[in-house]
């Protein structure tokens, strides 16, 4: 019923307890398919220790093209009426696939969604969508577009999902290899707006492990460019299709939050070469380019937390030294976690 498929690198601390997890489902009619991208440690020794006999664990070679083209392959290669994204340093509750495929079936969902816990530093904190369950179609499915253009919602997550395989492959639906930063917000914009229905349950099923390395932990040269890049693509997308248009001013608050993580994650950074004048010379930079500066046009603040609408106004009200302030406050937060 089911194919998982699990984009691989050197995961060596972490493999094991995915697949334990797995193998601990009450609902067992599933395979996976683990795409190996080019680790150096042993993570494929460990995954084949803790697979070997089960015939239900296949393992493919993707030779480092990036986690977009390891999931292209498990794509290509699944057999299951679903499809399951899972990271290799994460893991399921063992009712996970019980309970999202009876949600499937019972409303007959192109895309069923269940809700995930964060985890860092022994820290958890749980996401929440909506308190109900909910089910889309027809009309109301814009909705279910526009939530995946809300990061907040987690509709964006390729991961904690069912989707119906022939859903990508009989639309050509695919990860787009080039993008190396929300690439599956990117798919599942694409995903959303061509299924028919979908579904969300409230079910804590899905355990979503940062580590101290992650890209939204560490500084990166590219940060900015590999986002623009990613939100550019989903611009383009929405902007070829007359349906969508009506969703320009949530992808504007869309390109907002992912400014506001720019300002925490790339511009302020504490690892950042630069003094504070040089930093916000550069955020000023940053700014004037032309999708950060048409979305500073459409500014919805009911849209962001207080902390983020704090953020907003100081960036409209040019008090650049004071948006570093608020960056370098968010950062010491970050690494108390």
């Amino acid at each position: 019923m089911i194919s998982v498929i699990i984009p691989v690198y050197n995961s060596e601390n972490t493999i094991e307890k995915c697949v334990r997890s797995l193998k601990d489902q009450t609902c067992g009619d599933f395979e996976v398919i683990a795409v190996d991208d080019g680790s150096s440690d042993k993570s494929m020794e460990v995954y084949t220790d803790c697979t070997e006999g089960d015939d239900r664990f296949r393992l493919l070679r993707n030779e480092k093209k990036g986690v977009s083209s390891a999931r292209n392959t498990g794509i290509r290669a699944a057999k299951g009426e679903w499809l399951f994204f899972l990271d290799s340093d994460d893991w399921l509750e063992k009712d996970s696939f019980k309970v999202l495929l009876a949600m499937a079936k019972q409303n007959n969902s192109d895309i069923t969604a269940m809700e995930y816990v964060k985890e860092f530093n022994g820290v958890t904190e749980k996401h929440e969508f909506y308190r109900e369950p909910k089910r889309w179609s027809g009309d109301e499915m814009t909705e279910f577009i526009r939530a995946s253009l809300i990061p907040q919602t987690g509709i964006g997550m390729s991961t904690s999902k069912l989707i119906r395989r022939s859903l990508l492959v009989d639309n050509d639906i695919y990860y787009s290899e080039e993008l190396s930063a929300a690439e599956d917000a990117e798919l599942m914009v694409r995903c959303c707006s061509k299924a028919g229905s979908a579904s969300y349950i409230p079910y804590y099923g899905y355990r979503y492990m940062i580590g101290t390395g992650s890209a939204v932990r560490s500084f990166r040269e590219d940060y900015a460019d590999r986002y623009i890049k990613s939100l550019s693509k989903i611009e383009e997308f929405i902007s070829s299709d007359d349906k969508l248009n009506g969703l320009k001013e949530t992808y504007y608050s869309c390109v907002l939050y992912h400014l506001l993580l720019c300002v925490v994650n790339y511009s302020f950074h504490p690892d950042r070469p630069g003094d504070p004048r040089t930093q916000v010379s550069d955020f000023k930079n940053l700014i004037k380019r032309p999708i950060f500066a048409r979305a500073l046009k459409h500014v919805h603040l009911g849209d962001f937390s207080m902390t983020r609408k704090i953020t907003l106004i100081l960036i409209k009200l040019k008090m650049y030294r004071l948006v570093r302030l608020v960056a370098l406050y968010r950062q010491r937060q970050l690494r108390r976690q």
